[in-house]
């Protein structure tokens, strides 16, 4: 079985391979949007906080591109930023400074290193719409976790 862990950063997961755009022990070197993987030949893709941090005007392409990878029958798992969850966040108490700087820190990424800036958010209506155009023709299925929308689709 192949199953790929992207942006792994330093979470590495056994049985997967991990990937991250910045140089890690025991992990791969590699563009979330160049994968170095065959075509239909990934049985599992895990895509945890880091598809926000490709821009929005190339968030479509970025899903195509890994759904081409996915096997049929194979399954991604996308946890990103939402943008309901955030707005209901900011909203509970949003003359608290704290509250107000998590806010900024979910839309805009920590930016404590250079590739830590987010430049998407995900809404369930549009990423169901982009998961479809991508080739996903299985269950999609979508929750929230905190301010994150997380998005199970199979192939």
């Amino acid at each position: 079985m192949l199953k790929l862990n992207l942006g792994c950063g330093d979470q590495y997961l056994n049985g997967y391979i991990n990937l991250d755009i910045r140089r890690f022990a025991n992990c791969v070197q590699a563009d979330v949007c160049h994968l170095p993987i065959k075509d239909n030949s990934v049985d599992e893709i895990l895509a945890i906080d880091v598809f926000e941090h490709i821009s929005f005007n190339k968030s479509k392409q970025l899903l195509k591109h890994w759904v081409d990878k996915l096997k049929k029958g194979g399954q991604i798992f996308i946890q990103a930023p939402s943008l309901l969850r955030i707005f209901q966040y900011f909203w509970q108490d949003s003359n608290d400074v704290g509250v107000i700087e998590k806010t900024i820190e979910c839309i805009f990424g920590k930016q404590d290193y250079e590739q830590n800036t987010h430049y998407t958010i995900c809404h369930p209506v549009l990423m169901e719409e982009y998961l479809r155009q991508a080739g996903i023709s299985g269950n999609i299925e979508h929750r929230f976790n905190n301010t994150n929308l997380e998005f199970r689709a199979i192939k």
